[in-house]
């Protein structure tokens, strides 16, 4: 059975003060609005910089704001680098207070971003330390999603192989489009990391051409890579450019919508159940 795939927003696109023509949002409260009725989005990730300052009451006036609008906080991400083999038990106090916000936000999974692990033969000690830093937060029922930005995670492999290192059913991957370009093999990255995307993949964009195009990766080739391998989870667009977000987002989302529409058409045809009017009576 097919999975429809959501599209999703990255909060800090979007951000108050980022969006300068049109309603631009006025405060955080008024983003998840903004997002749903403007772009047409229905979830969004949420970076913790964006909190700062804010009381656990600003958590749950968010979350309210956001269910809403219809377009609840899915992931609560935190770009701090933490080294969890050398500071175990920080990260552990970090990851609780972390889990204990997305529980105010009302989303289950948090961004992590592990730092420090130094080479690969470090994969399963860095793995068994972050399973370690995970014991505080077992039965809060949130999820605990690895962001790929040590030097190490660069190779695809070794990014899955750190989360199988860790293990579990709470453990999982964030991906980007940006990352997996990086790598030197989009598709390839993609195939690899998706199946331990839980929670969303972040699809970034840059730069679009007037026709529409995405000018520093194919856009094509990044879906046609993830739903290869089942793929059914959310893609959270994150707009990494400098003009207003707006109209790029927008882009983002005709050109996604069109691909995975194309995905699920050619879904239907070769489904021989849909290709005789389902299982009606």
């Amino acid at each position: 059975m097919h999975v429809q795939t959501i599209l999703t927003i990255n909060a800090a696109c979007i951000a108050p003060g980022r969006v300068q023509k049109g309603p631009a949002p006025a405060d955080l409260l008024d983003v998840p609005r903004f997002a749903a009725e403007h772009l047409g989005l229905r979830g969004m990730n949420l970076p913790a910089a964006m909190l700062r300052g804010k009381t656990r009451t600003d958590l749950e006036r968010l979350r309210d704001r956001a269910d809403k609008a219809g377009c609840p906080i899915l992931v609560l991400v935190d770009d701090q680098p933490l080294d969890f083999l050398r500071d175990t038990a920080a990260c552990g106090d970090r990851l609780f207070a972390f889990a204990g916000a997305a529980q105010s936000l009302g989303c289950n999974s948090v961004g992590m971003t592990p730092a420090g692990i130094g080479s690969v033969d470090t994969l399963e000690r860095y793995g068994k330390a972050i399973k370690q830093s995970m014991q505080r937060i077992e039965r809060m029922d949130v999820n605990t999603l690895l962001r790929p930005s040590d030097p190490v995670l660069a190779e695809a492999a070794n990014y899955a192989e750190l989360i199988k290192k860790v293990g579990g059913f709470r453990i999982g991957a964030l991906p980007s489009f940006a990352y997996a370009h990086g790598s030197g093999d989009l598709q390839g990255a993609l195939r690899r990391v998706a199946p331990y995307a839980s929670a969303a993949i972040e699809a970034t964009v840059k730069t679009f051409t007037r026709a529409g195009t995405h000018k520093e990766w194919d856009l094509a080739d990044a879906i046609s890579a993830i739903q290869s391998v089942g793929y059914g989870n959310t893609l959270c667009i994150d707009y990494v450019g400098t003009a207003d977000p707006v109209a790029p987002i927008e882009k983002a989302v005709a050109l996604l919508t069109e691909l995975l529409a194309e995905k699920d058409a050619d879904d239907e045809e070769d489904d021989p159940v849909a290709a005789v009017g389902g299982d009606e009576e």
